[in-house]
């Protein structure tokens, strides 16, 4: 995610950026919701386990080249670990469930 520290741009991956993104969607979700004369989503596991379609299937990739970049011969190259965790159908190490679809939560929530 392109964000901006200390007045100026800066990139974050991982947790670091799906976290606050996350959030942000779901706070949006309950606003939504809320007008809707809905409840809140609360605790999102029960919902995303039991309504996995609300989330993205992400069967294919791997984490471990995110280690950052490091200045090899005056450019920036990716630095890759020996370890790391593989994609997979249903629930993976790299992505659990998926990655959640906005549209779909808003659809299939109770």
């Amino acid at each position: 995610f392109q964000t901006w520290i200390d007045a100026g741009p800066a990139t974050i991956s991982g947790t670091s950026g799906s976290a606050p993104a996350l959030a942000g969607m779901i706070s949006v979700a309950n606003a939504q919701r809320a007008k809707a004369g809905k409840a809140r989503l609360g605790f999102l596991n029960p919902l995303f386990y039991n309504h996995s379609s609300i989330l993205n299937e992400i069967a294919h990739g791997y984490n471990n080249c995110t280690a950052g970049t490091e200045l090899i011969n005056g450019s920036d190259s990716t630095v890759c670990c020996e370890e790391g965790f593989t994609g997979a159908r249903g629930w993976d190490p790299v992505v659990g469930l998926g990655s959640p679809s906005y549209q779909r939560l808003m659809q299939q929530a109770p």
